[in-house]
């Protein structure tokens, strides 16, 4: 889908080979140094990693990039992993003779040689395609913001005052840029781009017919993007220009901080050129007849590192100066398609001025390089990424794989891609998030589980290291038998009279000295009486029967309103001693001595356990 013609080394044209495959073998490794060929390498049946950049990338998926060009197909693989790629393998195919695009024939020569260059030792591998950028279009605009669910409708409105389209015959896509402010308004910059819908399902109709779904179909000018976008060639400057010149016509892209920000189409190519040079050359020597072949040599010789004159094959010789004033008139209508794009890039999209200028094509670019260096007034060099990954191959064949190496690079999240919309892949963004976090949610509920698991195999592994401990102790213990119980029992019964004999000898001093603890100031014992078994007390009063009781008598002193009160709560206290189970008062006659009143009480003490 690439409009470069295929020449070879010399500047002839190529011609087509019957070899169903023919593949070049390079291989780079990454040292301390800069890239070192190994040399070529002979051609074997099996197909070897053919040019290696950065780290290995295992884990990452494999992408093939796939150029339909003119008379060729190239083909290149590569795994991309955060601004590091590695080339696995590229290929370039001329078609069959009398092959045309369409027929059976192409499909059985395109599915012979893709299928088995897209097999990656099992791996998942996303195949992108390049639809021709003729067609498709490419255009800023900047709308309000809206809800999404109108988003691409006032996108369309927008682009329909510029670019009159009726949607049922292009596929359209967008991609919202950045904010910007206008006025008091804020705006979102979107990129829109479309492609005839026919030519893109003719495309994806293509590759499903061989059993190579397709993943994106993109254009050339995005697959350059790529380039810039994982620091293939690395920029200094902020705006730069690509030119591109094909077969029929050429193709400006204009990148701002490496994103593509203006695509144009010129109807001018390398046959204006060769048919410039044709009829100059015929009106310089009239008896002379050029062939288009011849004047394409002549084109192609010119270089900036040759010096001399030129000579064909038949003998004749050009002064290289007279050729280069015979291209003037195209090249100035290339100058002035660029000067008219660069005013437009600079005012109404409010950027700076392109501060370089890159140049590809099927013939040598360096003296048209040096002539719009001149008279632009901006550096230009010749666009070269792949000299340093493939430094074996010849500049025709690094140019014309160029796109499908860009395309190689494809990622949904920065390549526009003319199958999905903006809307599927954000959808899609929001499937991947959503299941990256059940997936995390699995995971954590997993460790939970682990962490229990282990837990409780801990609490079991205690558990039998007790088991085991009194196992082991019940092992060394004697056995017991009827003799063993009786003696155990007779020794208990034993210990338990000794401790009531101790009890009954000690519990009249353990009875004074619970009433010296809980007797307060105001009250006075004047005798204590310890009746063991229920005996009857001196008063001739029952105590309680079947258990020891004590009998104490005193008296409480102090203001008359506060006897009873005082009284009351000697009782409680005794009351909540654990020495007695139960506690009766009876009172006497209040009396008094001078200003203190005074309050005789007996107790009747039920001793035993208490509270």
């Amino acid at each position: 889908m690439s409009e470069a013609p295929e020449v070879n080394d010399i500047g002839k044209p190529a011609k087509k080979t019957p070899e169903a495959l023919r593949v070049r073998t390079i291989r780079v490794k990454r040292e301390t140094g800069p890239h070192l060929p190994s040399g070529p390498q002979p051609h074997a049946k099996k197909r070897e990693k053919t040019a290696r950049f950065g780290v290995r990338l295992k884990s990452r998926p494999v992408t093939v990039g796939v150029d339909i060009g003119f008379g060729y197909i190239n083909l290149v693989k590569a795994a991309v992993s955060h601004n590091k790629f590695e080339i696995l393998d590229y290929m370039r195919l001329p078609f069959p003779e009398n092959a045309e695009r369409g027929s059976e024939e192409f499909r059985d020569f395109f599915r012979s040689a893709a299928v088995p260059f897209c097999e990656h030792a099992g791996k998942k591998t996303e195949v992108w395609a390049i639809t021709s950028s003729a067609q498709a279009h490419v255009q800023f605009v900047r709308i309000p913001k809206v809800p999404d669910r109108h988003f691409e409708a006032a996108a369309k409105w927008s682009l329909k005052k510029d670019i009159p389209l009726e949607e049922k015959d292009y596929s359209f896509c967008y991609e919202i840029q950045d904010e910007v402010t206008e006025g008091e308004t804020k705006k979102n910059n979107v990129l829109c781009y479309f492609a005839p819908a026919r030519e893109i399902e003719e495309t994806k109709k293509l590759f499903s017919g061989i059993g190579l779904p397709l993943s994106g179909i993109s254009i050339a000018p995005f697959a350059v993007q790529n380039i810039f976008m994982n620091d293939v060639t690395r920029l200094n400057e902020k705006q730069i220009a690509c030119l591109f010149i094909g077969r029929e016509h050429s193709r400006i892209d204009l990148y701002a901080g490496g994103k593509l920000a203006l695509t144009r189409d010129i109807k001018t190519g390398i046959n204006s050129l060769i048919e410039m040079l044709t009829g100059e050359l015929h009106s310089k020597n009239m008896d002379a007849h050029f062939s288009h072949d011849e004047a394409q040599q002549i084109l192609f010789a010119l270089s900036g590192g040759v010096q001399g004159p030129i000579v064909l094959e038949s003998g004749l010789m050009f002064n290289r100066e007279e050729v280069e004033k015979m291209l003037v008139p195209v090249l100035e209508r290339f100058t002035r398609q660029m000067e008219r794009t660069f005013k437009h890039f600079d005012s109404t999209q409010g950027y700076v001025k392109v501060e370089k200028i890159y140049i590809s094509s099927a013939m040598p670019c360096d003296a048209v390089a040096g002539y719009f260096s001149r008279h632009l007034g901006i550096e230009c060099a010749v666009f070269d990424p792949l000299k340093e990954i493939l430094p074996d191959s010849s500049p025709g064949e690094r140019t014309a794989l160029i796109p499908a190496f860009g395309l190689a690079l494809s990622d949904n999240a920065h390549t526009p891609n003319f199958i999905q919309s903006y809307g599927e892949r954000k959808k899609a963004r929001y499937v991947t998030r959503f299941n990256r976090i059940v997936t995390a949610a699995m995971y954590c509920s997993l460790l939970l589980c682990l962490a229990f698991a282990a837990h409780e195999w801990r609490g079991a592994a205690r558990a039998k290291a007790e088991l085991a401990r009194l196992e082991m102790q019940l092992e060394k213990s004697p056995p017991l038998n009827r003799q063993t119980l009786i003696r155990m029992t007779s020794a208990s019964s034993l210990k338990a009279q000794q401790y009531a004999q101790l009890g009954r000898r000690y519990e009249g001093m353990a009875l004074i000295g619970e009433l010296s603890s809980r007797t307060p100031e105001p009250v006075r014992l004047i005798s204590l009486k310890y009746l063991a078994g229920g005996q009857p007390n001196g008063q001739g009063s029952a105590s309680a029967q079947g258990g020891n009781t004590a009998v104490v008598t005193g008296v409480v002193s102090g203001r008359r309103d506060m006897l009873d009160s005082e009284l009351a709560s000697y009782v409680m206290e005794l009351r909540s001693s654990p020495l007695f189970s139960g506690v009766s008062v009876s009172e006497g006659k209040a009396g008094s001595a001078g200003e203190r009143a005074f309050l005789p009480f007996e107790l009747d003490l039920k001793v035993g356990p208490g509270k």
